[in-house]
């Protein structure tokens, strides 16, 4: 594929500045300065050209009834107006070269030269006024003389007397400017501006009229925001025209417009191909360009990193040859700034930018002018640009082009290549436009779009590239919709790069500090527990039972000092080193601020109360993300080198950390690295090597038990000993001690071998039944395999053998005895269990005393005292419920059984005596009492008792339900009514028959008793006290 020095052929107008600078006026036409030959060759036949011309030479002609006289050509200033005059006034003046510029669309008659007379609405200095100038050009002053002396308005008759004869083409250019001139021109009680239009009004009513059909009269305006006024004059011409009456119709359609180029066509490269180049390769290599191109532009859209359809962009790429289709797209956001002349100026800075392409032999390494081919550093192409946009200058001084140190710059010296410069100058063009409406900028799709090409590569363009000059770029902003333009306003950059310069550089290493220990801070705890980040060599402190990873300062010695401190150090295996190239050491320095300085703006514009949506936070934060970013690559080129400790002494190992969705998992790539170097390991198993590894390299040689604090530290001095996590030592030893591998005794340890250890019988107490003192006992054989029992003596091999580990006794000693029938392991000593033995009491009145009821688990002897001595040395024997005397504040008692007695005295207060409940023994009473009985035989024994003492019951509440069934029964009685117990009994036999089965329970609210006696009876029985207001004095209902 040819590049575009071997393929195109540039004009020679195009290195000359003189000629690229020299653009024909009107007023060069009718001067004749214009060479129309060399004209026409530079010239390209738009479609506006083609219809002026076919129409305007119909008319001059006068081969078509009713043609056009009157065109009217509108654009912006330098869009095309001049030049199409410019070349309508050439082919009236040279009819030879009709055929050769309009033979493809027009049939050329016989028409000899035409009369040019010509005004350019730069002629203010024009004494006599437009018509005046127009007469002069004819000769024909004299017929005017009146007109052009009091400066009136000629009528229609008048022009139409001046002009009539032979053909005629009058060209008006650029108005406007004179009519604003006109305006502030006095003329009796009114202005020349108002003049002039009258006598155009005239002018073009008479051009309109059949009298005058050879005559053509083609004139330009200018839109846009430009002399406002003077177009306004203009229009008002025609406004006047359109208002005179005696108009035909046909007169009334006054003008032909003439758009003289399609902007949005493919004319404008037509226009530039034929302006800027001799020669143009031919149709086939132009097809091999695009298709170079849309392959490109397939690759990135492979990538997800631009939409653009690769069949359309070859097609583009065809009909834009030599220029790349962005040019037009580029060019047609600023094409209506103020004060840019179209396609006049575009034509200039193509001319340029071609001129420098052969000039400094890029073309022959590129196959198409592109945009971004602008030279920012040339002064002359510059001043193109301030025409377009003046305030764009701090954007290309900082970051686009300012001989090698704007940002762009620095980092294509970095990266190499000009792909960062090629991204800044096409977002600059992007952001010329400075009307209100107009978009602004390229998002990356369109960058990656503009700038894919065969040999680069757009993943690191969009990847590397934009990121770059979007985190360092001072003036490049984002828009909502992720635009990248230039603006004259400094962008958060700029303040963070502000504020990193006004950082001390003890403030950057605190950061730093803080950063690194963030980033390889051990929370895993497994290989390094901790953590020193650039610490002065003296500041450095190991221990025994961590491993520190020290993050060393890059310098020139850095190696040096850490040997001599290694070589010195107590707990050499307790530390390794991370350092690297000192180079690159300002630059993670710079990073780190970096990060400081985005997060202080971050609190500044929350702190000013902006929301979330807000763009410039959004771009903060977006901004934190690429300096988090930033840290991690700086971290990653300068800390590239792990120092840990070998047999050999500190052993190298080259490091590449890896970060992915600002993750960086530093100490899972530094416990990888050791890993792979043998150094740490995960082998720590009881069952594996570790135990041997442990004996033969911690241990003493003569195998004698050693304290396990000496193997300890010999782990921690011993450079080729392994890491692995902290507990490894320890919890290996805790195994090997249980399985009687270790044997621990006062701090050491002995590794063995040990003789057989004796049979042994573990005892283990699994319940014990508090009311009765029988326990459940769990018998364990230990290194045997049966055990005997035996009560009231040593167990023997005669004894009872057990067959089964559960045992139950209510015996108050019990031994036993492991037997190991294979014979590996010797019979070891009896164990002898022992019950103990347990108290419980209960205080009860029983009429005027308080008596004190005694119970012992499992049945043994109770001495007791209520006066406060021993009961083990002077308590009476317990035989039936004592009376308390009175004023006793303890009752003390101790159980003994045989050789056993209670480990503890027990010892009960003596509640207070209770406020005197007095019952008259003949009056019959209520007493007001909760009874609940939660199994049949409780509920039928409870029933007997009432029976015995004449108690009726009140509030009764019986229930039958069976277990492991959904299944109950109720009966509640009225509780104003008391019942007898043969009542009760009868309700709770029809629910025992109902229930088959079924557990019953029963609830009494208060029983009634007809004498006082028969209350004080039941009381002693049930070994109760009555509690004051509990007893009521009440007469008995009857049923």
């Amino acid at each position: 594929m040819p590049s575009l020095k071997h393929a195109c052929k540039p004009r020679a107008s195009v290195f000359d500045s003189n000629k690229r600078d020299t653009v024909p006026d009107i007023l060069d036409l009718v001067n004749g300065r214009i060479d129309a030959t060399e004209f026409f060759q530079e010239n390209y036949v738009t479609q506006g050209m083609r219809t002026f011309l076919t129409e305007s030479f119909k008319r001059l002609e006068s081969s078509s009834a009713g043609a056009q006289g009157i065109f009217r050509l509108s654009q912006s200033m330098g869009g095309g107006k001049t030049h199409n005059l410019i070349a309508f006034g050439l082919l009236c003046q040279h009819p030879e070269l009709r055929e050769q510029v309009m033979g493809g669309f027009h049939k050329v008659g016989s028409l000899g030269k035409v009369r040019v007379v010509a005004f350019s609405g730069r002629q203010t200095d024009s004494q006599f006024g437009i018509w005046g100038e127009i007469a002069k050009q004819l000769g024909k002053e004299d017929q005017f003389q009146h007109f052009m002396t009091n400066l009136e308005a000629p009528g229609q008759e008048a022009w139409t007397k001046l002009l009539e004869g032979d053909p005629i083409a009058i060209i008006l250019d650029e108005l406007p400017p004179y009519m604003e001139y006109a305006h502030s021109r006095k003329v009796g009680d009114s202005n020349l501006a108002v003049v002039t239009t009258a006598a155009l009004a005239n002018l073009f009513v008479a051009v309109a009229d059949n009298k005058l059909s050879n005559v053509v009269l083609a004139m330009s305006d200018l839109s846009g925001a430009a002399y406002e006024q003077g177009q306004a004059q203009i229009d008002k011409i025609f406004d006047k025209v359109d208002a005179l009456k005696h108009l035909s119709q046909e007169a009334i359609r006054l003008s032909m417009p003439i758009d003289p180029v399609r902007m949005n066509s493919d004319e404008l490269y037509h226009i530039l191909r034929t302006r800027l180049f001799e020669e143009l390769p031919s149709q086939g290599t132009m097809k091999e360009v695009a298709a170079a191109y849309s392959e490109a532009i397939r690759k990135a859209r492979l990538q997800d990193i631009t939409t653009a359809s690769p069949e359309q962009f070859a097609a583009d790429v065809e009909n834009a040859y030599p220029f790349h289709p962005a040019i037009r797209d580029l060019y047609a956001r600023f094409k209506e700034n103020v004060g840019f002349q179209q396609t006049r100026a575009l034509i200039r800075m193509m001319r340029i930018i071609v001129g420098d392409l052969w000039e400094s032999g890029k073309a022959d390494t590129i196959e198409l002018v592109g945009a971004h081919d602008v030279n920012l550093s040339d002064p002359e192409m510059v001043s193109e640009i301030k025409q377009i946009n003046s305030k764009l200058d701090a954007a290309i001084a900082h970051d686009i082009s300012s001989g090698g140190s704007s940002m762009a710059e620095s980092i294509d010296s970095e990266l190499g290549g000009t792909d960062a410069q090629d991204v800044a100058k096409l977002v600059f063009l992007s952001s010329l436009a400075d009307g209100s409406n107009q978009i602004l900028g390229l998002n990356r799709g369109e960058i990656v779009q503009y700038l894919a090409a065969p040999n680069r590569d757009v993943i690191r363009l969009n990847k590397d590239v934009i990121d770059r000059l979007q985190t360092n770029a001072w003036y490049l902003h984002a828009n909502r919709d992720n635009r990248l333009y230039f603006k004259d306003v400094q962008n958060i950059n700029a303040k963070l790069s502000s504020y990193i310069g006004g950082m001390q550089k003890e403030s950057k290493e605190k950061e730093l500090k803080k950063q690194l220990e963030a980033i390889f801070n051990p929370v895993r705890r497994d290989c390094y527990q901790k953590l020193a980040c650039l610490p002065a060599i003296d500041e450095i402190n190991l221990s025994q039972d961590q491993v520190a990873l020290v993050i060393f300062q890059p310098r020139a010695d850095s190696l040096e000092s850490i040997k001599q401190f290694h070589e010195g150090a107590t707990f050499r295996n307790r530390v390794c080193f991370l350092t690297g190239d000192g180079k690159t050491f300002e630059n993670v320095l710079r990073a780190a601020a970096g990060l400081k300085a985005i997060d202080l703006i971050i609190k500044e514009l929350n702190d000013e109360g902006r929301p979330a949506s807000d763009p410039q936070l959004q771009e903060a934060e977006e901004l934190r993300t690429k300096q988090i970013a930033n840290l991690y690559m700086a971290v990653k080129t300068t800390f590239t080198t792990l120092y840990y400790p070998t047999i050999q002494g500190l052993t190298k190992r080259e490091m590449e950390f890896q970060y992915t969705e600002n993750r960086f998992s530093a100490e899972e790539q530094i416990v990888q690295s050791l890993t792979a170097a043998y150094k740490y390991t995960t082998d720590i198993g009881a069952d594996g090597t570790f135990r041997a590894k442990v004996e033969g390299k911690l241990w003493r040689e003569d195998g004698q038990p050693m304290a396990w604090t000496s193997i300890k530290e010999k782990a921690a001095i011993n450079t080729s000993w392994d890491w692995y996590i902290p507990t490894g030592l320890d919890s290996l030893k805790s195994i090997l001690v249980q399985r009687d591998v270790w044997r621990e005794a006062s701090g050491y340890i002995d590794k063995g071998p040990f003789a057989k250890p004796k049979t042994e019988v573990r005892v283990q107490e699994t319940f014990r039944d508090a009311e009765t003192g029988e326990v459940n006992l769990r018998v364990t054989a230990l290194h045997g395999d049966k055990v005997y029992a035996e009560v009231g003596g040593p167990a023997t091999p005669g004894s009872k053998l057990l067959d089964s580990q559960d045992y139950k006794t209510k015996e108050m000693e019990v031994s036993f005895i492991s037997v190991d029938s294979t014979g590996v392991h010797e019979t070891g000593e009896q164990v002898v269990w022992q019950n103990r033995i347990t108290l419980k009491h209960r205080f009860y009145q029983d009429g005027d005393v308080l008596r004190c009821e005694l119970r012992a688990a499992p049945s043994a002897q109770i001495k007791y005292t209520t006066d406060g001595s021993n009961p083990a040395t002077s308590g009476g024997v317990y035989s039936e419920p004592i009376v308390v005397p009175k004023g006793s504040k303890y009752v003390q008692a101790t159980g003994i059984k045989g050789a056993i007695q209670s480990k503890e005295v027990s010892r009960w207060a003596v509640p207070e005596e209770p406020e005197q409940v007095v019952i008259d023994k003949g009056k019959p009473y209520n007493w007001l009492r909760l009874f609940k009985k939660d199994s049949t035989m409780e509920t039928h024994t409870f029933l007997d008792l009432c029976r015995k003492h004449d108690a009726m019951l009140g509030g009764v509440q019986v229930n039958s339900s069976i277990k492991m069934s959904h299944r109950w029964a109720e009966f509640n009685f009225d509780p104003e009514w008391h019942y007898s117990s043969d009542d009760v009994r009868r309700i709770l036999d029809l629910l025992a028959e109902l229930m088959e089965g079924g557990n019953l329970t029963l609830q009494v609210s208060s029983l009634n008793f007809g004498l006082g006696q028969s209350l004080l009876d039941m009381v002693a029985e049930l070994k109760l006290t009555l509690n004051p207001g509990e007893v009521k004095e009440v007469l008995i209902k009857a049923k």
